[in-house]
């Protein structure tokens, strides 16, 4: 089949695609454009790429990756007038394929348009060969989490590790990029929602260079981590509530233990309001640091407390867990297996810590 051919097949595949796999594709390729910059820029012998530039086209490519249109809409408004201010010096330097590459994939993640074109030679024959693994299995989710080369043999993959020593050599300034790149590479894709938080970052921050961007890069992460450890501490508390209403576990004998049970009770209600403070705080648009370590702090010594009922209690104590709880209403509808089981895996703990880590970010 002859490379017209080829496109045309291509072109009618992509275009029958819904917004969301076009995106998905083509921000690959739009990934796999930008590790070529550098590459490029040495053949055009360019001494430097303009930073700033550069960091605009690792943002649209990420607000790609993410499917958000909003990160999608913005990044391309700023990559835009990257362009118009210095356009001249983008259109004779080795990024033209790179700023092409990316504002492509944002447009496609728009639903602006449905051109899968954006390289050729190389590059193309990589997207032949993931369009044609795509078709036959029709398995997406598997291309997401697929190296940005997983499909075909390119010549140009061994310039994705020296993209990665590239951007070690540029300092420390670049390490979420570097990171990112090798973990795209790898089939270890960062979490979609972090990158769109971070293409979300204002744009006064991005024009003020790479230094101010990792610093709110650092911030960003930081609370990402935050909520992620919230959310898994919620929905270990919601599945150790569920034990409430399972068959009674054994009794190992014993006299009952009404004041730990009692005790217990208070400090997952403590708990609980702590998380709730919390996830009204970090909403705000400048939590205060002083709120946020009081909270960590109470989080951190009711684990503590908790912490010393961890196996050693008989299943009685916890049957009587269950009837204290309920005294101190719904919020506190936690069993005492909760409090065993967030305790001993240290989940309120990672909680507080995650909270001190964030903290460390903030002004």
């Amino acid at each position: 089949m002859s490379s017209k051919d080829d496109m045309t097949e291509l072109q009618r595949w992509f275009s029958d695609l819904d917004v969301e796999k076009r995106s998905v594709f083509i921000s690959r390729s739009a990934a796999r454009m930008l590790i070529d910059v550098p590459t490029r820029a040495q053949m055009a012998n360019v001494e430097q790429i303009d930073h700033i530039l550069f960091l605009s086209l690792f943002r649209s490519v990420i607000a790609s990756l993410s499917g958000s249109k909003e990160a999608c809409s913005t990044s391309r408004n700023w990559l835009n007038r990257m362009f118009l201010n210095s356009g001249s010096k983008i259109q004779n330097s080795s990024q033209q394929a790179g700023f092409f590459a990316a504002r492509n994939a944002v447009e496609i993640g728009l639903g602006w348009q449905k051109d899968p074109f954006s390289a050729a030679g190389e590059e193309f024959d990589v997207q032949m060969a993931e369009y044609k693994a795509v078709k036959a299995v029709e398995d997406w989710e598997h291309l997401r989490s697929s190296g940005l080369y997983a499909f075909s043999k390119s010549v140009v993959e061994p310039q994705a590790k020296w993209f990665e020593e590239y951007l070690a050599e540029l300092g420390e300034h670049w390490a979420f990029w570097k990171t990112f790149v090798q973990r795209a590479h790898y089939g270890k894709p960062v979490d979609p929602k972090l990158l769109k938080n971070v293409a979300l970052i204002d744009d006064a921050i991005w024009e003020a260079g790479p230094e101010a961007v990792a610093k709110e890069i650092e911030k960003v992460q930081a609370l990402f981590e935050l909520e992620q450890e919230v959310a898994r501490l919620k929905e270990q508390m919601k599945a150790s509530a569920a034990a409430m209403h399972a068959p009674q576990m054994g009794d190992n004998g014993g006299p009952p233990l009404e004041e730990d049970a009692k005790a217990i009770a208070k400090e997952m209600v403590i708990v609980w309001g702590a998380i709730e403070e919390l996830e009204a705080e970090i909403a705000k648009p400048e939590p205060s640091p002083s709120v946020l370590k009081r909270i960590a702090q109470v989080l951190w010594d009711a684990s503590i407390r908790l912490g010393k009922y961890c196996g050693g209690l008989a299943d009685v104590a916890i049957q009587e867990s269950v009837k204290e709880v309920a005294k101190f209403g719904a919020k506190a509808g936690i069993t005492y297996y909760t409090a065993v089981t967030a305790a001993q895996n240290e989940s309120i703990q990672s909680v507080a810590k995650a909270i001190w880590a964030y903290v460390k970010t903030l002004p």
